[in-house]
């Protein structure tokens, strides 16, 4: 078991309180939390058995169509993408499927 710290002390105190706080981050502080984040996603949906995303870029490769076929199919529900932030992402299983077909 590791040692609580206290500024997670803290924070876990104030989030079990139920009260309002605000926050004051330099740009800094909030693109590292934004990027943290982002990579945990990223980190969680790699590691999920068979749940691989991968790229608008590299999707448009695999299966030789432009961005804006990727976004009418999303769009009609053919192939659904993911975001994570600004960046687009499609599940790598549904796209070996199309790729198969």
């Amino acid at each position: 078991m590791t040692k609580e710290t206290p500024n997670q002390f803290a924070i876990q105190y104030l989030k079990d309180s139920g009260m309002a706080v605000n926050f004051v981050l330099s740009r800094e502080d909030l693109e590292a939390v934004v990027r943290k984040m982002i990579n945990e996603a990223l980190s969680q949906s790699k590691g999920e058995k068979g749940n691989e995303l991968l790229s608008r870029d590299d999707v448009c490769n695999i299966l030789n169509v432009s961005p804006s076929t990727l976004w009418k199919w999303d769009k009609i529900g053919y192939l659904k993408k993911k975001k994570v932030g600004r960046s687009v992402f499609y599940n790598k299983r549904d796209i070996m499927n199309l790729a198969d077909k």
